[in-house]
């Protein structure tokens, strides 16, 4: 396990959870957060593995939703108050906004290799497989660079 934490955007839980390996995310980092606000973006009980925790700067998460949804915005002003300063988003403005401000940035196929990595998961094609059949965009030439670095 690595002993990081971790806050989460929305999209990433949406797409683990849909397909079956929201679990990955336990195993792999020491604590996964998340605020109220994706809370109610996923619309759904959550694991009680994944902890709530509210957002202490409104003033900067107010104003990051001039650029982003709520979701993302809050769990990027929670990743600046949290020493890991690590944030999962997928989506590219997000990712973007939260490397310029400092924070370590990673996707939901980073999540899939780490688990490959660890041996948590026996296929990363059929892992990123599940991700493309559950409405996940990734380009067919990326899957290809993908796994022909990683397989």
């Amino acid at each position: 396990m690595d002993e990081a934490l971790i806050v989460s955007d929305t999209s990433c839980l949406i797409v683990l959870s849909k397909t079956g390996q929201l679990g990955l995310l336990k195993d792999l980092f020491s604590q996964v957060i998340v605020t109220p606000e994706v809370v109610r973006e996923f619309g759904e009980p959550l694991p009680n593995w994944i902890s709530v925790q509210e957002v202490k700067s409104a003033a900067i998460q107010r104003l990051l939703e001039t650029q982003l949804d709520i979701g993302e915005a809050s769990a990027i002003s929670l990743a600046l108050e949290i020493p890991s300063h690590q944030v999962l988003i997928d989506e590219r403005k997000g990712r973007r906004i939260a490397s310029e401000m400092g924070l370590k940035v990673i996707g939901t196929v980073k999540v899939l290799l780490l688990a490959k990595e660890r041996g948590l998961i026996d296929s990363l094609n059929d892992a990123l497989q599940k991700l493309l059949d559950a409405g996940f965009r990734l380009s067919e030439q990326l899957v290809k660079d993908i796994l022909s670095k990683h397989s």
